[in-house]
């Protein structure tokens, strides 16, 4: 909410999606094993939501015009 609100373009974030119940090891390898296709994004500014069966990417900033 933070970022759309001010239109921010830094800091890219990454949300974890349906690992909560899972040890942290399983988190870590989600991550690892899609950081090379999420890289670009998330040099550039993005926000991405990765789960063990889909991944989302979102450009910075979000949020429409401002009206």
């Amino acid at each position: 909410m933070l970022l759309a609100t001010r239109r921010a373009s830094t800091p890219s974030v990454v949300l974890l999606r349906d690992v909560a119940d899972r040890p942290p090891a399983v988190h870590a390898e989600l991550l690892v094993a899609n950081l090379s296709a999420i890289e670009p994004e998330l040099v550039a500014g993005a926000i991405v939501s990765l789960s063990p069966t889909r991944l989302r990417i979102r450009a910075l900033p979000i949020g429409g015009a401002e009206t």
